[in-house]
């Protein structure tokens, strides 16, 4: 079985899940069949056999909100059905590389625009949404009606979360079609830093994500002012790079916490890790922004669960279904930063009780989100995608 993996933009350092998942199938189907095909230019490579269409727009020219469609009257139908077609010539060079049996799909927005070339050429795919393709995503017209042949024509549909899969529904697509597939957290290679050795240094508090609207790190800024107020020794590291940046670091000055917060830029994964396991707390304050977007299912509280750290989040998209409330960590309503710091102001005060919901996170996690498990998954999809297409 010869698989083309297909996505728009080459991942950011942070996206490991898309990785891991890329090199599994990999390894599964063979060097000799399997290949990645890339919509944008790029300088990087997931896999050796990387194709790169050089489709030179940004996100694929048909992102604007429907705010901007409607005001400034833009005809986001003409740009797209141009982009379309241009992807669609472009394809054809996987007739010089032999065509695949079976195509999976990152994210929604690329198989928009592949979806028809494979279609037409009786090439089963299976399409995985993570987030904003399958929330903010609607806000554009465009998008809305060109997904509904996605919707129609995939073999299945891939989630993270069951509260996608929910997302998905109302929004059309077929329930039968959707599987819910946990990211994988290898956490037999996770080594978590002994509580012993973490109750000898000051309590502290960790956020790794993109510094964006959705994981509005300024509610976890004034939640951590909270704990500072009673707990002044407390730290708070955060880990990541976004557009929220610059008014991150006023806040922190606002706020009068200059001295206990640290803003480390984006990490690689082992960096990232590294600072993360000797951490106390694990804060996240996620929430739906204002243009809709949502998170999926993020990675970087369960990989703090494998560490063994209490997670502190909101009750947002996945979060419920993998933070166990008053066993693994605590969930607050979005936007409620107090009793956000409330929470965190509980397990640094008493970090026995945060030593016991951190091991008990490590165990769910390994649990739920098995990465032979999930790589297993998908491809036993991609076969049944295949049989499909024998059958009809």
């Amino acid at each position: 079985m010869k698989v083309a993996y297909f996505i728009d933009h080459m991942v950011r350092t942070s996206e490991t899940f898309i990785y891991d998942l890329v090199a599994g199938i990999e390894k599964k189907a063979g060097p000799n069949s399997f290949i990645n095909v890339v919509l944008k230019k790029s300088n990087n490579k997931i896999s050796k056999n990387t194709i790169f269409l050089n489709h030179n727009t940004d996100s694929i020219g048909f992102m604007l909100v429907q705010e901007l469609e409607n005001v400034l009257r833009i005809k986001k139908s003409a740009t797209f059905k141009y982009n379309e077609r241009q992807v669609y010539k472009k394809l054809n060079i996987l007739n010089k590389v032999d065509m695949p049996d079976v195509a999976y799909i990152d994210f929604g927005q690329p198989a928009i625009y592949v979806q028809r070339f494979l279609w037409e050429n009786k090439i089963p795919f299976v399409v995985h949404f993570h987030g904003v393709d399958a929330s903010s995503a609607f806000s554009s017209s465009t998008y809305t009606r060109e997904i509904e042949n996605v919707f129609n024509r995939a073999a299945f549909i891939i989630t993270p979360s069951f509260h996608l899969k929910r997302l998905l529904i109302l929004k059309g697509c077929h329930s039968e079609k959707i599987r819910v597939i946990r990211y994988g957290i290898d956490v037999e290679n996770i080594i978590p830093e002994s509580w012993s050795e973490k109750k000898k240094a000051d309590p502290s508090v960790i956020f790794l994500g993109r510094l964006t609207n959705k994981k509005n790190p300024l509610a976890l800024l004034h939640a951590f002012a909270i704990v500072k107020e009673q707990i002044p020794n407390a730290k708070l590291n955060i880990i990541g790079e976004g557009p929220l940046k610059q008014e991150v670091e006023k806040r922190i000055v606002k706020l009068g916490l200059s001295s206990a917060v640290n803003l480390l830029g984006e990490l690689d994964q082992k960096q990232a890790h590294k600072i993360l396991r000797s951490h106390w707390v694990y804060a996240q304050h996620s929430v739906i922004a204002i243009n809709g977007d949502q998170e999926g299912y993020p990675n970087s509280p369960a990989e703090a669960s494998a560490f063994e750290l209490p997670v502190v989040a909101t009750i947002h998209n996945g979060f419920p279904e993998y933070i166990i409330e008053g066993r693994t960590g605590y969930l607050v309503q979005e936007f409620d930063y107090e009793s956000m710091g409330n929470r965190i102001v509980t397990l640094l005060k008493n970090p026995d009780l945060a030593e016991r919901m951190g091991k008990e996170g490590r165990k769910s996690i390994s649990e739920l989100n098995n990465p032979h498990k999930r790589i297993n998954s998908v491809y036993e999809l991609l076969q049944r995608a295949c049989l499909k297409k024998k059958h009809s």
